[in-house]
């Protein structure tokens, strides 16, 4: 008989079976540890290089008055205070980020799944997924990274304090700390309280009703109140808000997001597909019939599978819920992200650990359930490693890119510059050109042609090679 999937005893998730916290971080190291050997990528630099906000004191305080999320703003600061600009102190971070969430994960495995195999495969399965790549090696998704792991964080917390005992009140504390710091990390980080109520809504507890699911998530409703409205009230998130109203309203962006959404989910199986832009899918009425269908029956999944399978209606609920505030009525410029799917990856992997030990009350050889985990593990491991060794190479990254997105003007003229820092003129001169082909206003790729062509004709005129 497989073990319950009901909450185990309440004793601390870490200290019983510390073994697998660390198979857990050496995987994750050998995985993922060469994104150290990384550096800055495309929106890096007027993010990080090139803001003063980094590097000056003065212009990093006046940030935290006005600027947009500035827990992350602290982090870049920190990390240039101890590592200067150097993409591996900075990378070290996202590093560890990553790897405080999959404890984290393989903590809420724990509590959900027992002590068993199943709780560290699925932290192995959430840790592996190649579809991190965005997240972990690119510096400009670590608002990506800081939010989860203060949102799980966050939901420890809520378990800890559940337990009772003396120090229930400091965990609840913590738990609203980690809520709000998750916030300032990343405004979509407020979709907090509806993730807990999925959490506690898919206890195997008898009886449950969704009106004691709910009471607990009260405090962290309210908190999310006072901070939603705390942003709409700052002159660059309202500024940002009117922009994607004028870029699109809420309906056209609803259904360009239901098109994008069976893409964007099915990039979690299909690694050959991970690229650094996606092209924009077609808005045709067949496909917003069949997004609105997948979040419809993700939806059923949750109604329907709340007391028979509640561990399928968490994995459902999370993904529809994780995704929400980027895929509904706001609109975005890039409709398919691949580190948007972080967060939203946590229900599944609960739920495919999950699967493991109910193998064993069918007819299915253990040896055989070892041998296909083992597999799954060292597949994921290995696409996610090769994903990280495109990162590491910014020409490599850049020809997958346009490989994958051909028609992308943006992909050929970031190709075209990171050809030029290596000294390919020729081929950077072939990629502006070619981006200007696919957008003929495209001012940085035209401005880019033109420097590379300049530059050619002084070295040609001074008698040494470009």
């Amino acid at each position: 008989m497989p073990p319950p999937m009901s909450d185990p005893s309440p004793s601390p998730v870490l200290r019983r079976q510390p073994w697998a916290a660390l198979i857990l971080l050496a995987v994750l190291g050998a995985t993922w540890g060469g994104i150290l050997g990384g550096g800055f990528r495309f929106d890096d630099y007027p993010n990080l290089v090139y803001d003063p906000a980094t590097s000056s004191s003065a212009a990093f305080l006046d940030r935290l008055a006005w600027g947009l999320r500035p827990l992350l703003r602290a982090s870049y600061f920190a990390d240039h205070a101890l590592w200067g600009l150097r993409p591996g102190g900075f990378l070290l971070t996202n590093l560890a980020l990553h790897a405080a969430v999959a404890l984290e994960v393989l903590a809420l495995a724990r509590r959900r799944l027992g002590e068993g195999p199943g709780s560290l495969l699925a932290a192995l399965i959430f840790a592996l997924q190649p579809a991190h790549a965005e997240a972990v090696a690119y510096l400009s998704g670590r608002s990506i990274l800081l939010s989860s792991a203060l949102l799980l964080g966050a939901l420890l917390g809520h378990e800890r304090a559940r337990e009772g005992g003396a120090r229930q009140g400091s965990w609840r504390l913590a738990s609203l700390l980690a809520f709000v710091l998750a916030v300032f990390a990343r405004e979509t980080a407020l979709v907090f309280p509806l993730l807990l109520l999925a959490w506690e809504a898919t206890r195997e507890a008898p009886g449950g009703s969704l009106r004691a699911a709910f009471r607990p998530t009260l405090p962290y409703v309210f908190l999310a109140g006072l901070l939603g409205a705390l942003l709409l009230n700052l002159p660059r998130y309202r500024e940002l808000s009117a922009y994607a109203l004028d870029l699109r309203g809420p309906l056209a962006s609803l259904a360009l997001n239901l098109v994008a959404l069976p893409e964007s989910l099915s990039l979690w199986v299909r690694p050959w597909a991970l690229s650094l832009v996606h092209s924009a899918p077609e808005l045709t009425w067949l496909r917003v019939a069949l997004g609105l269908g997948l979040a419809l029956l993700l939806a059923g999944l949750v109604v329907r599978g709340r007391r028979s399978t509640p561990l399928v209606a968490l994995a459902a609920a999370w993904v529809l819920l994780a995704l929400l505030p980027t895929h509904s009525v706001l609109s975005r410029r890039d409709l398919i992200t691949e580190r948007h799917l972080y967060l939203a990856w946590v229900g599944p992997s609960l739920l495919l650990g999950g699967l493991w030990p109910r193998l064993h009350g069918v007819s299915v050889p253990r040896r055989l359930v070892a041998f296909s985990t083992t597999v799954l593990v060292l597949a994921a491991g290995w696409c996610s490693a090769r994903r990280v060794d495109l990162w590491c190479d910014e020409v490599a990254l850049w020809t997958d890119t346009v490989r994958k997105a051909p028609q992308s003007a943006l992909a050929w003229n970031n190709l075209g510059a990171a050809r030029k820092d290596v000294g390919d003129v020729p081929g950077a001169a072939t990629a502006f050109r070619r981006a200007l082909t696919l957008n003929p206003s495209d001012r940085t790729a035209r401005f880019n042609l033109l420097a590379l062509e300049m530059l050619s004709f002084r070295a040609l005129d001074s008698g040494t090679p470009p």
